[in-house]
């Protein structure tokens, strides 16, 4: 994903709105078990403040994500505000750079791996189908949100058995 600044570079103090979409990569969920189920969208204004230009906007996709506890898929909506500064490549060899500034090379500024990076960060670690989810049974595996079984609850230890019959 990358966007053309060379109209806006020739004009400072105004700004230019984007609008990009793109299909994820598929690789970056993969490991995740996950999917995407829309396209990437990405609106942004992008301000040139005769120094620098700075960039606000907002990125929306939905994912499908496995829950941890019931292994049933689920839909995740991500949708997050970006805020981050682009600089020419010139003027960020003399400056320290904090992870929020992009380098603007030949006109052009790559939004990719800052939305890839935002996208992992907002997958949950532990994603549930619901606040309340069972999850599986571990003796007969089925699911306890939608059945029940009569398998027995009580594992006890052997080494803790003694300790039961203190009273």
């Amino acid at each position: 994903m990358k966007i053309d600044l060379k109209t806006l570079k020739r004009h400072p103090q105004e700004s230019q709105a984007f609008h990009l979409e793109a299909a994820g990569r598929k690789e970056l969920l993969e490991d995740l078990g996950a999917a995407f189920l829309e396209p990437i969208r990405v609106d942004l204004t992008v301000r040139n403040t005769g120094q620098l230009m700075v960039a606000h906007g907002e990125l929306h996709t939905c994912i499908s994500l496995l829950c941890s506890r019931c292994l049933e898929q689920l839909v995740h909506h991500i949708e997050v505000n970006l805020d981050f500064a682009i600089m020419e490549a010139e003027a960020a060899g003399e400056s320290e750079l904090s992870e929020d500034v992009l380098i603007l090379e030949q006109d052009e500024v790559d939004l990719q791996p800052l939305i890839e990076e935002i996208l992992i960060t907002e997958i949950p670690l532990i994603p549930l189908c619901q606040p309340d989810c069972s999850g599986l049974c571990p003796i007969c595996g089925i699911n306890r949100n939608t059945g029940s079984c009569d398998c027995a609850r009580e594992n006890i230890d052997p080494r803790w058995e003694k300790l039961k019959n203190l009273r």
